[in-house]
């Protein structure tokens, strides 16, 4: 009984195809559901900011502004596809007490991984 080339392979690259897009899909909600958080976190900061200056609203340089979640500009790198966040403010403290705040309860799911990059280089 002979086999072709597509009985051979297609069955192989459609398997793997399928795990590596359940994947992206695990590590696109893991994106999602953080911007989120951040978004909650950043509400909650500002309103505590506000409570705490009087309601005169924020202080000079509190707001923090997100970017993302946006595929990377090398989206495979190292056989990894990547997700980038940004986060800008004027305050470094406003930032840290973000940051710490979110990423501690962050837990990413099996199969992704996510580093934090503080002043970066580049952003490829």
């Amino acid at each position: 009984m002979a086999i072709s080339m597509y009985q051979a392979s297609v069955p192989i690259f459609i398997q793997f195809l399928t795990s590596l897009s359940a994947l992206l899909d695990k590590a696109a909600a893991f994106a999602d559901r953080l911007a989120a958080d951040f978004q909650h976190a950043m509400k909650v900061l500002q309103s505590r900011h506000s409570v705490s200056s009087g309601g005169r609203g924020r202080v000079e340089g509190a707001e923090v502004r997100l970017l993302g979640p946006a595929e990377a500009p090398v989206f495979r790198l190292k056989g990894f596809c990547r997700f980038h966040f940004q986060l800008q403010s004027a305050s470094p403290a406003a930032l840290h007490q973000l940051l710490r705040t979110v990423l501690s309860a962050a837990r990413p799911p099996s199969g992704v991984e996510f580093t934090l990059d503080i002043d970066p280089l580049n952003m490829l």
